[in-house]
């Protein structure tokens, strides 16, 4: 793939659960699925975030 990516505001739910799940079940992955609630719930709660995230701050993410 030889492009930037589209923003995430382009994409629905339902195609950002697709792209992550297949990243956690894929090259040896082994998480567990999210789902469009899952992302619909971090859309709402970083609403209007207009900077890059930090290391820093991703390191602190909580994942579930």
């Amino acid at each position: 793939y030889n492009n930037i990516m589209a923003p995430w505001e382009s994409l629905s739910d339902e195609q950002i659960v697709s792209a992550i799940n297949y990243e956690r079940a894929s090259w040896g992955n082994t998480g567990t699925p999210v789902t469009a609630a899952d992302v619909a719930r971090v859309r709402a709660a970083v609403k209007g975030r207009s900077t890059p995230w930090t290391v820093a701050e991703l390191e602190k993410a909580a994942i579930k």
